[in-house]
């Protein structure tokens, strides 16, 4: 998962605003909340999407994949190094890496 302790997904949340709204350094009205913004365009949004819901979205599929396919290369090497005591499912939560630094300004 993203790490949303250090704000990370908040983070890239912001970078979005700023392109949509940001005026060479000059803010802009934001007309609609961000919420309102990830509403599906059939029911009248912007279809923007919810970050925290896709991030949890993407991190359900890669469960799938490592457990439908635990014999692929990179279930092994997962296996290997974040849980090698157990299985996908027994895994407790691990550290978060401060990988934060990539999405500096």
């Amino acid at each position: 998962m993203l790490p949303t302790t250090c704000g990370l997904i908040e983070k890239i949340r912001i970078h979005i605003c700023k392109l949509w709204w940001d005026n060479r350094g000059q803010a802009r009205i934001h007309w609609f909340s961000w919420g309102r913004l990830c509403i599906p365009k059939e029911m009248g949004g912007m279809g923007f999407r919810d970050l925290t819901l896709f991030n949890q979205v993407l991190l359900a599929k890669q469960g799938w994949r490592l457990i439908s396919f635990p014999d692929s290369l990179l279930p092994k090497l997962w296996k290997a190094r974040h849980f090698p005591g157990s299985d996908f499912l027994q895994a407790g939560m691990g550290t978060v890496l401060d990988n934060d630094e990539a999405f500096e300004t």
